[in-house]
């Protein structure tokens, strides 16, 4: 105990650990500042300085720090996503959605989030469907959901995760994590379930098991 109390009063430990909630705050802003502009910046106005193709969807303002890191292939699977669903998909504003420097949430270290990697070949995403009586968007309901991944598997992702119990705008919403892991093929994609368990820690799962059930 004596050990840990002179790590936490240890200058250097402090400075490091200020640095860390700095960046992720930093970050967290970042990507929450521009759902706005994602859901009323459905237009076409400039071009990918990675693809080199002309941007309909996303804006690289979107994936704030990370965009430089962003894998290419990744990006235009996105684009194909959101033109295939058409209808509004956030980017989580989440810490960690998308780029991350250090495992939180018990994720590994091969985790296509990561950085170290040299790119981020993941993205968490809130798909919706946009409600046209209200003007607003609304979370997809389950056969929505099913679509929504099938039409993710289609496209060529090829890892994709489920999360039925995630929220956004304080409201349960089910978010997906799409990735092109380099390990598993297009039409063949990794899949999981990830549900809310004890503590907050996500439980995984088979996917079929939520989908038949």
């Amino acid at each position: 105990m004596n050990k840990v109390v002179g790590l936490i009063k240890n200058r250097w430990f402090q400075a490091a650990a200020l640095g860390a909630v700095v960046f992720y705050v930093y970050q967290y802003e970042e990507q929450k500042a521009t759902i706005q502009e994602s859901v009323k910046g459905d237009v076409a106005h400039m071009t990918d300085a990675k693809t080199g193709k002309k941007i309909l969807w996303f804006t690289p303002k979107e994936f704030g720090i990370w965009y430089p890191y962003m894998d290419k292939n990744l990006l235009e699977k996105l684009e194909a996503l959101r033109a295939g669903w058409k209808n509004p998909i956030l980017i989580s504003p989440a810490i960690g959605a998308l780029g991350r420097v250090a495992s939180i949430d018990n994720a590994t270290e091969r985790s296509m989030h990561m950085v170290w990697q040299g790119k981020v070949r993941a993205a968490d995403i809130f798909p919706t469907i946009m409600d046209t009586t209200y003007n607003k968007m609304r979370p997809l309901t389950k056969a929505e959901q099913i679509k929504f991944y099938n039409l993710a598997k289609s496209i060529g992702f090829t890892g994709i995760g489920v999360y039925p119990d995630w929220y956004y705008n304080k409201i349960t919403w089910c978010g997906f994590h799409v990735d092109v892991r380099p390990t598993y093929k297009p039409g063949s994609p990794a899949n999981w379930l990830g549900k809310a368990g004890k503590f907050g820690m996500q439980v995984y799962s088979a996917l079929t098991s939520y989908f038949n059930g």
